[in-house]
């Protein structure tokens, strides 16, 4: 299944926010994914999007997918960094929305609930 492969190449990271976690002291950001497993190519090699520009353009394909390669394991890095990280200073209400932005997240929860999709 393609969205297993897109979680697995770190591509699509899952994970949840909870504020009322931080309001315990504890980190509100939980990790679901785990640490990518295959390369983003083996993923990107099985969507149509990704052949048709590798065989029309391959050089551009090429250079696109080391970029995507190298923007999937800074993700990674970065939201395993925020898993890990302590409450203070990190999760202040004015670097909550940086951090999710920073760390490529596509839906987050804010703390009067709503649903930010960027």
């Amino acid at each position: 299944m393609q969205s297993s492969a897109a979680v697995n190449s770190g591509h699509w990271i899952l994970m949840r926010y909870n504020p009322a976690l931080a309001a315990e002291g504890k980190n509100p950001l939980m990790l679901d994914s785990r640490a990518p497993k295959i390369a983003f190519r083996d993923y990107a090699c099985k969507e149509v999007r990704y052949n048709v520009l590798t065989r029309t353009k391959p050089e551009e394909a090429r250079r696109l997918m080391e970029l995507a390669e190298t923007d999937a394991k800074a993700r990674w890095r970065r939201v395993s960094w925020l898993r890990r990280a302590p409450l203070a200073g990190v999760w202040t209400a004015s670097r909550r929305r940086e951090a999710r932005v920073g760390a490529g997240i596509a839906f987050c929860h804010d703390t009067a609930g709503r649903t930010d999709g960027f």
